[in-house]
């Protein structure tokens, strides 16, 4: 199948919110980053995307719905913390010279509770067992986020 991997930058304001957006609204008034367009179907929000992938592609079982849920929302809950201390608009963290304490506090308070549940909730190799469900990729994406946060800041790799 086609793929098109779009990225918006310096672009953003006129490109995806005076372009793409609008456009996509039509389809879908819930529209937001990330989006998949799929023929007609338009899929947005972080959640639903990797849902909606994961069934796409056939990773994720009806075995494991609750579970992998479960995965995603407290990957989403550790996610959603560590935007106070990576958007300046949005938390705890208000300048660059904030980030280093700021991120600490988050390593040591959310992150650690948060890895610790998931850890605990893991049933194999995966979270799910033994092959990888949409939720584990989210889950990828904050460890590695975190293992590199905690190597700007001249921390022990949380991994």
């Amino acid at each position: 199948e086609k793929f098109i991997n779009a990225g918006y930058g310096a672009d953003m304001k006129e490109k995806w919110f005076g372009e793409v957006k609008p456009m996509l609204a039509k389809k879908n008034s819930c529209i937001n980053l990330p989006y998949i367009v799929d023929g007609d179907d338009v899929i947005t929000q972080s959640n639903t995307c990797a849902l909606y992938l994961g069934r796409k592609l056939g990773t994720d079982t009806d075995a494991n719905f609750a579970k992998n849920h479960t995965v995603l929302d407290q990957t989403m809950d550790l996610r959603n913390d560590l935007m106070k201390v990576v958007y300046a608009f949005s938390g705890i963290v208000k300048t660059k010279e904030e980030f280093p304490e700021g991120a600490k506090q988050h390593i040591a308070g959310t992150t650690t509770t948060s890895f610790t549940k998931l850890e605990s909730f893991c049933a194999g190799p995966y979270m799910c067992g033994a092959k990888p469900e949409s939720g584990d990729f989210m889950l990828f994406e904050m460890l590695d986020q975190h293992s590199s946060i905690c190597k700007s800041i001249g921390e022990p790799d949380i991994l």
